[in-house]
């Protein structure tokens, strides 16, 4: 877990997957899936969580490269497949220093970012945000408390007996989980895996 933490402050992976490498990359991520169901190992289950780090990085910031997206993708494909483990790719990548950088800059920054990635609606709030981050002093964790107290000492919880149901259960279609993730905005976050829906 903690080589996914690093490998997300440290490894830049592409927002959107190349159309050209979408076929090669959907094939590799499907097997890797079936092997996560079938073996129920850690082995499976570790090329899942860093497959987009291993597959969709983009190279090292000193490396220029005159590749096309979809032609880095075919490579880091044919190193995935060639048992290429996070660690080997980590020390590819220096520790990223960061700066500190004005309000200002920070906003025009994120609303250019949001812009790349197709989500105008998102740029523009950056832009005409005037939210910050709260200072760390004595008056801020003060207010906190006040808002947020703690829970009593003797907080006794009601334990309501379990009721059988009449309700119906839901059915829901893969036709529904697509569309419900297809409704994502084009900028959604990724998880700790660096996956994107």
């Amino acid at each position: 877990m903690a080589n996914l933490v690093e490998a997300r402050d440290r490894i830049p992976v592409m927002r959107i997957v190349p159309r050209k490498a979408r076929r090669l990359v959907g094939a590799c991520f499907t097997k890797v899936l079936d092997d996560v169901v079938q073996l129920r190992d850690s082995r499976s289950w570790t090329k899942l969580m860093s497959f987009s780090f291993l597959v969709l990085r983009l190279p090292p910031a000193g490396r220029k490269s005159k590749q096309r997206l979809y032609q880095i993708v075919k490579e880091n494909l044919q190193a995935f497949n060639g048992e290429k483990d996070l660690m080997e790719v980590l020390n590819l990548y220096p520790k990223r220093r960061r700066l500190r950088t004005n309000g200002e800059k920070l906003r025009l920054k994120q609303a250019m970012q949001k812009l790349t990635e197709g989500d105008v609606r998102a740029a523009v709030r950056h832009l005409v945000s005037a939210d910050t981050v709260a200072e760390m002093n004595d008056e801020v964790l003060k207010e906190l408390k006040e808002r947020h107290p703690a829970s009593p000492l003797d907080d006794r919880r009601i334990n309501f007996p379990i009721q059988e149901s009449n309700m119906e259960l839901i059915s829901i279609r893969p036709e529904d989980v697509r569309s419900t993730i297809n409704s994502f905005s084009v900028a959604s976050s990724g998880g700790i895996d660096g996956m994107r829906p």
